[in-house]
């Protein structure tokens, strides 16, 4: 499936009978990207979608103050 398609703003599920804006997935990939993250997709059988967000792991953060106290 295509991602750069599916989360393309404003393209919407034809068989979707809700008042969205189609903007869900391309929300969702910008902010994953931003955070050095990668979103993937694969149908599901019979119908559906699944949703794959990678996020890298955060930096250990240093246990001393950076300003003095």
């Amino acid at each position: 499936m295509q991602v750069h398609r599916i989360t393309h703003r404003g393209l919407q599920d034809p068989w979707d009978t809700g008042n969205g804006c189609g903007l869900g997935l391309a929300i969702v990939k910008e902010i994953v990207e931003r955070h050095a993250g990668h979103v993937s997709l694969t149908q599901a059988q019979p119908q559906g979608l699944c949703v794959r967000i990678e996020l890298p792991l955060a930096a250990s953060r240093p246990t001393t103050p950076r300003w003095p106290a």
